[in-house]
């Protein structure tokens, strides 16, 4: 699939995407939804804001900052569950335990791109916005990432007064994203036209730590560093009566 858009004179993205899903509708006490998207969006800026003042490297060449779009997330994919317990054994037991029902959900994908910019305005330009010059490709990403080291600093030069770097616009990418979410259910009859609903809630179930994109200003001394994070896992209990 290809689509293309035409949003002003100076800015055109074509997209290329590709879209996968496969639903198992409820039967046998289970339900399944997944679906995985590919997708791939190139642009010549980033829309940050309103589009005010110049958004390139060199104000007057807008093929420079050619590049990934900074919402392109290349892999995309999610997994819903609902499960209905059939019961256990049977009288109250089979009673106690039936009609539970468990909803997992799983959503993962990858890494939001990168800019890395120099902090100065080495090129004269006045737009604040220069990129470095690679010097070690190979360096740029070190073996073993990690938040305290995401980018390497010693892989970039920062570009001499009056030039352009070479660092791409969005060339580079930040950690991806696993979760898991879950609740779980059930609605008990009280009495004829009464209902008790109970339910918990996991978020973030296994406290999977889920990393924000790093400092990417070559000037600063945390650059490369990631400091924040996700939220860590959060649980919530509720009942509610309907009559």
């Amino acid at each position: 699939m290809w689509s293309g858009e035409e949003i002003n004179p100076a800015v055109y993205i074509p997209a290329n995407g590709m879209l996968f899903s496969v639903q198992h509708r409820f039967a046998q006490n289970y339900t399944v939804l997944a679906n995985y998207t590919w997708s791939h969006c190139i642009s010549q800026v980033d829309f940050t804001g309103e589009l005010t003042g110049s958004k390139y490297q060199i104000p007057g060449n807008r093929d420079a900052d050619r590049g990934d779009c900074n919402f392109d997330y290349r892999h995309v994919a999610n997994v819903s569950v609902v499960v209905q317990s059939a019961g256990l054994g049977g009288g109250w037991v089979r009673s106690l335990t039936k009609d539970w029902r468990l909803a997992p959900i799983v959503q993962m994908r990858s890494g939001a791109p990168l800019t890395v910019t120099t902090g100065s305005d080495a090129s004269l330009t006045g737009v604040g916005l220069d990129r470095p010059n690679v010097v070690d490709p190979s360096a740029v990403v070190p073996a073993n990432q990690l938040a305290a080291s995401w980018l390497h600093r010693g892989a970039f030069a920062n570009n001499p007064a009056g030039t352009y770097g070479n660092s791409g616009r969005d060339a580079y990418r930040g950690p991806h994203y696993v979760n898991l979410d879950f609740a779980l259910s059930r609605i008990f009859s009280i009495r004829e036209g009464w209902q008790l609903e109970v339910r918990g809630e996991s978020f973030n179930a296994l406290n999977h730590a889920n990393l924000k994109t790093p400092n990417v200003t070559l000037s600063s001394s945390s650059f490369g560093v990631i400091t924040t994070a996700e939220d860590p896992r959060i649980l919530q209990f509720g009942m509610k009566v309907k009559f």
